[in-house]
């Protein structure tokens, strides 16, 4: 039996807001609490994205609360990420690379700027797997 793994909305106002966000940050990701029962992890996710509501930039959880995502552990190929080209002329109708960096000499000798770019698209490739679960 695959193992599966369980990503879960933090429960805002309860024992979720009990994860450290200096923890958090220091490990550079967006995982809170997890654990182990009977081959099913249990992780708790903080990951948000911008959004626009009423006017207010504001941000908005993947997840509600007590809402989460199951899926499967250890199959093959199920995610996979795909790099777009760059917002440049240059790069219109080419395969996309994993990053683009564009130097410019400044006037006078004073430096080069740099700019770079990254535009990867994470894609389920077996969305069936994927379960949608909510607790009470």
């Amino acid at each position: 039996m695959t193992p599966m793994i369980l990503m879960t909305g933090a429960d805002k106002g309860g024992v979720g807001e009990l994860v450290s966000i200096a923890r958090r940050q220091r490990d550079g990701n967006m995982w809170g609490r997890e654990f182990l029962l009977n081959r099913v992890l249990f992780r708790e996710h903080y990951g948000a994205a911008p959004t626009v509501i009423n006017g207010v930039p504001t941000t908005a959880p993947f997840w509600a609360a007590k809402t989460g995502t199951a899926y499967p552990a250890g199959t093959m190929q199920m995610f996979r990420t795909y790099d777009a080209p760059a917002n440049d002329i240059r790069f219109v109708n080419t395969v996309g690379q994993e990053i683009y960096v564009s130097p410019e000499i400044l006037d006078h000798g004073q430096g080069v700027e740099l700019e770079s770019e990254s535009n990867a698209l994470a894609v389920c490739r077996r969305p069936e797997a994927l379960q949608l679960i909510s607790s009470s």
